[in-house]
């Protein structure tokens, strides 16, 4: 924990607005110090600065689905619509883990959404 903590800071102040050292800090303060809600203003601020980048959004749609209870409205929102966008965009496989995994338990919520946003 102590390597991906030093290897995310610098990478966080050479980037301060990308998309990936954001989504790092949520996953390394969450392992590091347990789940705290302040730590989502990292996740929001990730969406914000890489909505559609793919490679990040395998990683943090989990990160986000796995505490969407917690979300606020605008960051949920951000998850499900980055989860249809996986379906849209051709990572199903990518996209039916996340759904059966760390989403698994808010299907029912999800569904309806998936089904709009891909459906469309």
């Amino acid at each position: 924990m102590n390597s991906l903590r030093d290897a995310i800071r610098p990478l966080a102040r050479l980037f301060p607005g990308r998309s990936i050292p954001l989504a790092g800090s949520v996953w390394m303060k969450n392992a590091l110090h347990g789940f705290k809600p302040d730590h989502l203003e990292y996740l929001r601020m990730s969406y914000l600065m890489g909505p559609k980048e793919g490679w990040i959004a395998l990683k943090r749609n989990v990160l986000a689905l796995a505490v969407f209870e917690r979300l606020q409205l605008d960051v949920a929102e951000m998850a499900v619509r980055e989860l249809a966008n996986m379906l849209s965009s051709g990572l199903v496989r990518e996209a039916v883990r996340i759904f059966t995994e760390p989403a698994w338990r808010i299907r029912d919520l999800l569904l309806p959404h998936l089904k709009k946003d891909f459906c469309t």
